[in-house]
């Protein structure tokens, strides 16, 4: 099976700026690629992904932390999930960081982590 690539890949640069970025006055415009597929997640598409983090989030209510889940994910997708997603960070380590700057104790995420991974099994 070919590799995918986006309608948007060709030679060189695209956009408002490629005329500029191209070698002389006088070369071709570019265009896209036909779009010979579409490739999306299909977690919150074809089915409620937020299970999880809502589950996560009851999980830290009962060790005591008052949060809101728009706060809540907020800070989480910006500040540690985007690093993982960047290869920055494993998730799990980003995660625990992120408990901790909350203010639980390693006792408390140990378990949320073992209550998580039964949720996890029984979504599954």
């Amino acid at each position: 099976m070919g590799a995918l690539r986006s309608a948007f890949d060709v030679d060189g640069p695209i956009g408002p700026h490629a005329a500029r970025a191209r070698e002389g006055p006088a070369a071709a415009p570019l265009i896209a690629a036909p779009v010979r597929a579409i490739v999306f997640d299909a977690a919150d598409v074809l089915y409620d992904a937020t299970l999880g983090r809502r589950r996560l989030l009851q999980l830290v209510h009962q060790m005591g932390v008052p949060a809101e889940y728009a706060s809540f994910y907020r800070d989480w997708d910006r500040h540690y999930l985007a690093d993982v997603h960047c290869g920055r960070r494993e998730y799990t380590e980003a995660l625990e960081s992120y408990l901790l700057a909350c203010g639980l104790t390693w006792a408390q995420i140990d378990e949320i982590e073992a209550a998580s991974r039964i949720l996890s099994e029984t979504l599954e």
